[in-house]
């Protein structure tokens, strides 16, 4: 633990009932995962962490109890996945049931689950985007902009869920900026509400969610277009975020079974067992009656099959994420195609 993360994590522990705390690297900067003993949300002493947290500008840190983290990792959230990988834990409460809340077995279904809980949610994006296209190109301006809004909204949210652990419910996309901002930049800067014509997009964005289904609503061409532009890049914002993640589990994943393959026992480690078992001149080193070297026998070699089954797990979850993941290795953008011509006819949008 370096010294930032040591200070850290006394102060807060001084302040909060905490159990876990985990450290862990993303895009340059550190994530902080705080889990508290509290049954509720732990907001009484957030501002006193926040002010702890504010001497340290490049940590990104997230507060949440044990009980949510762990509904949270069940559901396949890849930022508990992420955060809570072993390796990353600083600090473990005295009071707690287990030293890590993950364990090597539960990774490989784990993260398959979080691929899938993310395709769910970020093809509900891309649905709406190509239904945009669609109203666009049938003249329909109105519906073109509400479908825009909900492909807004709903990338946000999958970005959120996946960099910050839980999604902001709210229909305002520069709320979902604002909320996003401090950990994906990106994402919190697509449009800069401080200049006319994106504070204009803007409103008129927000405004369509309500006044499409319930009143007059207009806009132009033009500025379709351009929020077309940004949804194409909020999407690819998105998918980039949780490829990010993903990747840095299975490289964790992978180093995991390198070090197991180097702390195994091979077959010849178990010949010198047995040479140890033996006197140096070959004769058999006293330990006992036959009955006794018959035991010791049998308990080195169950214990080197033990070893050897606990790596071939290891690996054997590895080989299956890598069938998995093999589609997008060479092709990360493969998920999303920007919504065109071909694909409106075949458009189906999908809540």
């Amino acid at each position: 633990m370096n010294t930032e993360i040591s200070y850290i994590v006394h102060k807060v522990v001084a302040i909060m009932d905490v159990t876990y705390v985990y450290a862990f690297p993303i895009a340059g900067q550190t994530g902080v995962l705080i889990l508290t003993a509290a049954p509720n949300r732990p907001n009484k002493n957030l501002p006193s962490v926040s002010d702890i947290f504010a001497q340290y500008p490049e940590y990104r840190y997230r507060v949440y109890t044990e009980h949510s983290a762990r509904t949270q990792l069940e559901q396949g959230n890849l930022f508990f996945l992420h955060a809570c990988m072993p390796g990353h834990l600083q600090y473990c409460g005295p009071d707690t049931q287990a030293p890590e809340l993950l364990s090597a077995a539960q990774l490989h279904p784990l993260l398959s689950k979080a691929r899938s809980c993310f395709e769910r949610d970020y093809d509900k994006a891309v649905s709406f985007s190509r239904g945009a296209q669609f109203f666009l190109e049938a003249g329909q301006m109105p519906l073109t902009a509400f479908m825009l809004h909900q492909a807004f909204e709903l990338a946000y949210r999958a970005a959120e869920y996946v960099a910050m652990g839980r999604e902001k419910v709210c229909h305002r996309i520069g709320t979902h900026q604002q909320y996003i901002l401090a950990h994906v930049p990106q994402l919190g800067q697509v449009f800069a509400p401080e200049k006319e014509p994106d504070a204009t997009l803007l409103h008129l964005i927000d405004r369509a969610y309500h006044e499409v289904r319930y009143g007059a609503y207009e806009i132009r061409p033009e500025q379709l277009t351009v929020l077309q532009a940004k949804l194409d890049k909020v999407l690819a914002l998105t998918e980039k975020e949780f490829l990010l993640r993903y990747y840095a589990c299975k490289k964790e994943l992978e180093d995991m079974v390198q070090r197991q393959a180097q702390d195994s026992r091979p077959l010849p480690e178990l010949a010198e067992r047995f040479r140890a078992l033996l006197g140096t001149s070959g004769e058999l080193a006293p330990v006992g009656n036959e009955e006794d070297l018959r035991q010791a026998i049998h308990g080195m070699i169950k214990n080197y099959f033990a070893e050897v089954q606990g790596a071939m797990q290891l690996l054997d979850s590895l080989i299956a994420l890598y069938r998995e993941v093999d589609k997008t290795v060479d092709n990360p953008g493969l998920w999303y195609i920007p919504a065109g011509p071909e694909h409106a006819a075949a458009f189906t949008p999908s809540i």
